[in-house]
């Protein structure tokens, strides 16, 4: 009966384990999951008609203005939502039936009609996303609401989910340009005001606030003077050209074995038997290998947690260890990004 027991307790914790939603994830993921969610009564197909009738209940500017603002969007479907003026009532944001349109008209006590479009949203949601990039800070859950939307609008308005990423990995680029060219200054077009997941399917993992946490866990004694003795070493290793191993010289490194130990000592690399599974976080290289992991967090549907947490986190560790200001690392990071997208590895 005992053996019966286990059996089934097993089977209903298998259930559980396989059912129960992701708690944390990466960007790319949660963006494809929670756009699908999203309701027809949320779109609408404008014409001249509906741009109208929209204008008229809108109340961010006056309805002419606000017509020859959207009428460059006629026969295309854009985002429909509205805006409660009494949100301790409700949400504060809501879909709209477009069969209703016409019952908001003189009533605007009730709500304010927005409208977005694919390109804005997915432009916004690309350069926050830079922003997040260049400065090391922020949360990734903001500009994920704008990327899911904007991936529904462009299946709806007959495209495919390739035709979002690619727009937005452009975009993306072009914002790291902008931050870059101009000292971390750059122009974002807000468009929504509020949040139409009322349960996202997956939360994007916050990043940056779990690498400021696990910075830390690599102290001082986890670094060496890079050194011509370690970089023989290194150089057998055959995972890094001589001029990154010459750029190195003189710096305080990271080094770590392929799945092993991490923070390994002069000593201790001197002595290895196996200097190809030897990796060095140099400033340099973390940069680079930072940049691998942030394009896998945004841009790849399975990425390994723990290895983007480690890679981004190491390489604040070490630019603060040869006393460079974190800032720089994020600003290197991003010029790793752009180099990766040169050379198609983007």
């Amino acid at each position: 009966m005992d053996y019966l027991i286990n059996i089934i307790t097993n089977i209903i914790n298998m259930d559980y384990y396989y059912d129960r939603k992701p708690l944390t994830t990466g960007f790319f993921e949660p963006v494809e999951t929670n756009g699908i969610k999203l309701c027809d009564e949320y779109f609408v197909q404008i014409n001249q008609d509906s741009l109208d009738l929209i204008s008229k209940i809108q109340q961010e500017t006056a309805p002419d203005n606000y017509i020859a603002k959207w009428e460059k969007k006629i026969d295309e479907k854009l985002f429909l939502y509205r805006v409660e003026k009494y949100p301790l009532i409700s949400s504060g944001f809501g879909p709209v039936n477009c069969d209703y349109l016409s019952e908001y008209v003189g009533d605007k006590e009730i709500a304010d009609m927005r409208l977005a479009d694919k390109d804005t949203l997915t432009r916004t949601a690309a350069r926050k996303v830079a922003e997040i990039c260049y400065h090391g800070k922020g949360n990734f859950n903001d500009p994920g609401i704008y990327a899911s939307i904007a991936m529904i609008l462009y299946i709806r308005n007959g495209y495919y989910k390739r035709d979002f990423w690619a727009n937005f990995k452009k975009e993306f680029l072009l914002g790291l340009e902008e931050l870059l060219k101009n000292d971390g200054s750059i122009k974002i077009e807000e468009q929504l005001l509020g949040n139409p997941f009322q349960e996202e399917n997956a939360t994007i993992m916050d990043i940056m606030d779990t690498v400021k946490k696990h910075i830390d866990y690599c102290g001082d004694e986890s670094f060496v003077f890079f050194d011509s003795e370690i970089a023989e070493v290194i150089k057998c290793s055959d995972n890094y050209t001589d001029e990154e191993i010459n750029q190195a010289l003189g710096q305080y490194v990271y080094v770590k074995e392929h799945l092993g130990r991490s923070g390994i000592s002069k000593e201790s690399i001197l002595n290895d038997d196996h200097p190809s599974e030897l990796f060095m976080q140099s400033l340099d290289t973390s940069a680079y290998n930072a940049a691998m992991c942030i394009k896998s967090f945004i841009l790849y549907k399975h990425f390994g947690d723990s290895v983007v947490r480690d890679g981004l986190s190491e390489g604040v560790a070490v630019y603060r260890k040869n006393n460079l200001p974190e800032a720089d690392f994020w600003k290197n990071m991003c010029r790793k990004l752009l180099y990766l997208n040169e050379r198609g590895w983007l």
